[in-house]
């Protein structure tokens, strides 16, 4: 069976510990996709089972990577794990935007941590029923 991909969009001195972790311990195959204008080109070509994303502040600001993944036919089903550094306001744009498929811890996490809502995110099923382009049920 093919190891699942998770891609990690955080910036290097963040996610060296967290992708070690998750390549030794949870068997996933993980690549790197650095924060900036890059981040969405390289998640596209990776093609990945899951997106660890950091969101920091202005939480809005930083929910535009989100919403163009959820846009993308490529990307839309894909799970989303957040790290969010200021979890309410995450929590609260999730609800706003009505968006499934996306799980929030918070930032900083720990490798257990984030291995643990990433195997969440990989076992989430889309409910049935019509999804829309911005992963929102219809």
């Amino acid at each position: 069976m093919p190891k699942k991909i998770v891609i990690v969009a955080q910036t290097e001195q963040e996610v060296a510990e967290v992708i070690g972790y998750l390549r030794d311990r949870s068997g996933y195959e993980v690549e790197f996709c650095p924060l900036g204008p890059e981040t969405l080109a390289c998640i596209r070509r990776g093609r990945p089972n899951a997106v660890v994303v950091r969101i920091s502040k202005p939480v809005p600001d930083m929910f535009h990577t989100v919403e163009v993944l959820r846009s993308e036919p490529v990307t839309s089903t894909v799970p989303l794990v957040l790290c969010c550094t200021e979890p309410p306001d995450c929590a609260a744009m999730v609800k706003q935007k009505q968006m499934l498929g996306i799980f929030l811890t918070d930032f900083p996490c720990g490798p257990v941590e984030l291995a643990a809502k990433i195997e969440e995110a990989l076992a989430f099923h889309w409910p049935p029923g019509r999804v829309n382009e911005t992963g929102s049920r219809e």
